[in-house]
């Protein structure tokens, strides 16, 4: 009887030496992206990137710390007014993107931040990079669909490059806007997802998307 017990706290025991550090990493990792989606300043978005960099240096096998990292970044450089620091910032956002597709290829969610980073190139310049940041975002964007049809994230960023590209030629922008209509509605029915780390952003910027350029 005693060795049963044994036996049984023995097990008891590696369960939770087992379970601890995936639990710590979820905590750490639910607390960074509750501070990033937060963050107002230059600083909290730093500060939460730095974070995320630090977990994923020891959850090597992991994309999300490397995504959100990559998504502070894209943030950032819409806080910086240099070209350069813009340009610097989305470098950082890419490195951080291509480590998380190694670890997860043909990741719709990396995807599309992929083409957030190019859209994000066109505004640093538009005159220069429109034509070939422009073709790179769209097309990133469109792959992320065609991967994964439910992301309303790929979709709202989609209309983004649609209505913008519209506006810019004096053309009508219904095609933008009802990209627009399918992502909200998308994120209207989205379920909890299946991994709590996956990303759920994006609604709100939607819908002021919605009121600002489809109304």
């Amino acid at each position: 009887m005693k060795k049963i017990d044994f036996v049984l706290c023995a097990l008891f025991f590696s369960l939770i030496i087992a379970a601890t550090p995936s639990d710590a990493y979820e905590k750490a990792m639910k607390s960074a992206i509750e501070k990033v989606f937060q963050a107002q300043t230059l600083e909290q978005y730093q500060a939460a990137s730095n974070t995320f960099d630090r977990i994923a240096e020891k959850e090597t096998k992991a994309w999300h710390p490397r995504y959100y990292s990559a998504y502070a970044h894209i943030i950032m450089s819409t806080l910086v007014q240099e070209s350069t620091a813009k340009d610097e910032m989305l470098d950082q956002a890419m490195e951080r993107l291509l480590a998380a597709d190694e670890l997860s290829p043909g990741n719709s969610e990396l995807l599309t931040l992929e083409g957030f980073v190019h859209m994000m190139r066109v505004v640093v310049d538009p005159g220069s990079r429109g034509a070939e940041y422009s073709g790179r975002s769209i097309g990133a964007f469109q792959k992320a669909v065609a991967m994964d049809g439910n992301n309303p994230r790929a979709l709202m960023l989609l209309s983004n490059m649609q209505i913008g590209t519209a506006q810019f030629f004096g053309s009508d922008n219904s095609e933008g806007c009802a990209t627009l209509a399918k992502a909200i509605q998308m994120f209207e029915k989205a379920e909890a997802p299946g991994n709590p780390l996956d990303p759920t952003w994006g609604k709100e910027m939607a819908l002021g998307n919605q009121q600002a350029s489809c109304q």
